[in-house]
């Protein structure tokens, strides 16, 4: 999670780390999101983390 300093936004993001058959390590940007709800906590997080994993 992170917040655009310009815009104040919040955004949550989700990736994927892991070693591929040439053992290098391979980043993937699974997805991301503008964050809109109030708080920051883990119920919030988790919510939007299953949505995205979903979609």
């Amino acid at each position: 999670m992170w917040t655009d300093d310009y815009t104040h936004r919040n955004f949550i993001s989700l990736t994927a780390h892991y070693v591929d058959e040439s053992f290098k390590l391979q980043v993937a940007l699974l997805g991301i999101k503008e964050f809109t709800d109030d708080e920051k906590a883990g119920e919030n997080i988790i919510n939007n983390v299953k949505k995205m994993v979903e979609d």
